[in-house]
């Protein structure tokens, strides 16, 4: 299958990946202990078997004895083990740490994120070789869905150190334990395949022979999509204004969040009111509209039509449910600016946006 990227692979590395097109390689290159059904449902893959225990605190999860990385190398959960502690550690500078401690809420992962305690004090351990036991600060319900996300995927140790700073860089400093091994790459490369990992434990289930994949932005994708060149292409911006009614053409919602996030190292913006006067003051709509390609607007963390309770219910009760911190009103943002300059004693601010 012959697939478009809009942009080059910064790092194969699962610990330190940040761009979707390095989530879209890793997760053909790696498997984590659970995955995604077609259903939306959770699904095992390298784990075979999950345990919670009663308070919600402690998970226990069996792995499977048949899963080895591209070099022959069992995957072990000491391999899950020292991937999150090196998630967590302050010298992989991971800009997803913060997805085992805000978010998973592993037991110690805070401490460990700021320097106040040691990798090793992370709330994860290998019972034995194939048994990993999770502790957690507090129950968090949608645990085992974040054990699809990158961050949480093992890593082999002894190759990882062997590498050091090349890892994930070319085809001989990276391993496989999934579907798909690279067949070529170099960082920044414009071109580059993957081929079926035949050793891969449930390889009668994939019936593609490889991903040839190519950075081109969306206009050339689109019209090497029509030329036969590409098999999927995902398009942007005004292209995809062209091809709305092609009857190819299949919109499907997909929860990027993209934001502006304040600089709190800067002193005016540990003002709460400021803040909220720079919420209020940014119109999401236009943005999209903007845009031009179906994206739309957001007033929470997480979209409508993504999260549902067990009744079936949306996580998201309504978008206008914070419309007091998360809205665009140029009215309200004045008065919570007025209150910033009083409380900061200024009567104008510079902002610069990077």
């Amino acid at each position: 299958m012959n697939i478009s990227l809009d942009a080059t692979v910064d790092t194969l590395d699962q610990q330190k990946a940040v761009h979707t097109s390095s989530f879209e390689i890793i997760e053909n290159c790696i498997d984590g202990l659970l995955q995604m059904a077609d259903d939306g449902s959770v699904a095992y893959a390298i784990a075979k078997d999950e345990q919670v225990s009663e308070g919600g605190l402690t998970y226990t999860l069996k792995l499977r004895e048949d899963a080895f990385w591209s070099n022959g190398d069992p995957v072990t959960a000491h391999d899950f083990v020292y991937g999150w502690q090196r998630a967590i550690d302050p010298a992989t500078e991971s800009e997803y740490a913060f997805m085992m401690s805000d978010i998973a809420q592993i037991k110690n992962a805070r401490a460990v994120q700021v320097g106040l305690m040691n990798p090793d004090q992370l709330g994860v351990r290998a019972v034995d070789n194939y048994t990993l036991q999770v502790q957690l600060e507090v129950p968090v319900s949608y645990f085992n869905q974040l054990l699809y996300f990158c961050t949480f995927y093992p890593t082999n140790q002894k190759f990882v150190e062997k590498m050091g700073d090349k890892y994930g860089t070319s085809l001989e400093t990276y391993l496989s334990n999934g579907a798909f091994m690279l067949s070529d790459y170099n960082q920044d490369a414009k071109t580059f395949k993957l081929i079926k990992n035949t050793s891969y434990y449930d390889a009668t289930k994939v019936k593609l022979a490889g991903l040839q994949y190519k950075v081109v932005d969306a206009e050339d994708a689109l019209k090497q999509y029509r030329q036969g060149q590409l098999d999927l292409v995902e398009l942007k911006g005004d292209v995809v204004s062209q091809v709305m009614n092609d009857r190819e053409f299949k919109s499907i919602d997909s929860s990027f969040l993209y934001y502006i996030i304040p600089n709190l190292n800067v002193p005016e913006f540990q003002n709460e009111n400021l803040r909220l006067a720079l919420s209020m003051t940014y119109n999401r709509e236009e943005a999209v509209q903007n845009l031009g390609n179906g994206s739309k607007p957001a007033y929470q963390c997480i979209p409508s039509g993504f999260a549902f309770n067990s009744k079936g219910e949306d996580f998201v009760r309504s978008q206008t449910e914070y419309k007091d911190v998360c809205s665009y009103n140029p009215e309200l943002a004045l008065e919570y600016f007025a209150k910033a300059k009083k409380e900061l004693g200024k009567k104008s601010f510079s902002l610069k946006l990077k």
